[in-house]
């Protein structure tokens, strides 16, 4: 749960920056107080220059390594040899 709020939390903190980036410190800062961030994580996020922060998308997830053909099989229902016999 604590890491699915950290996620969300750095979902909005990035939305914020992408906000003061584009219109300016004022309105990120709005926006900050209406997402429901806290006040000094959002001045301390919204107050370092863009070059000292890190992307939001830069977070890692797993990987799907399985190969090709095994992504096909998921979710189809083994084949039985008596599916294949005649009359049967």
């Amino acid at each position: 749960m604590s890491r699915r709020k950290d996620v969300h939390t750095a979902e909005l903190v990035g939305i914020a920056v992408l906000t003061r980036n584009a219109f300016g410190a004022d309105r990120a800062v709005r926006y900050a107080q209406l997402a429901g961030l806290s006040p000094d994580l959002s001045a301390a996020v919204l107050n370092r220059p863009a070059a000292e922060l890190r992307r939001v998308d830069a977070t890692p997830i797993p990987a799907d390594r399985r190969r090709v053909d095994d992504q096909r099989q998921i979710g189809k229902p083994a084949r039985r040899h008596s599916d294949d016999s005649p009359g049967g």
